[in-house]
């Protein structure tokens, strides 16, 4: 018998740590939900990406660049996992190497 999943339990959901440390992910599809400039720093400007999966997992890419992505659109991604982290309660997994497919 096929499960079949219920978007309200989805959304009620708690984030989890994806993968282990300098695990590359591949082609996992992440929506973009915000983008917040941190800063100039002595390298130039730092920007945080806030990405979530299909199960409410947050994503978090901390880049010198902007690229074009446009907010609440979904991407393919390949990354690398950075490190694991609780902000604000919340559960993250922070990306490095990140790439747009």
């Amino acid at each position: 018998m096929e499960q079949q999943l219920d978007l309200f339990e989805l959304a009620d959901r708690e984030s989890i740590f994806i993968g282990k440390e300098k695990q590359r992910l591949r082609s996992i599809q992440l929506t973009l939900e915000s983008v917040v400039n941190l800063g100039e720093f002595a390298f130039g400007y730092a920007y945080a990406h806030r990405f979530s999966d299909l199960w409410g997992n947050v994503f978090v890419w901390i880049s010198g660049t902007r690229p074009a992505l446009t907010t609440g659109k979904s991407y393919l991604v390949d990354a690398t996992v950075k490190t694991h982290r609780t902000f604000a309660r919340e559960r993250q997994t922070v990306i490095t190497r990140t790439k747009i497919l």
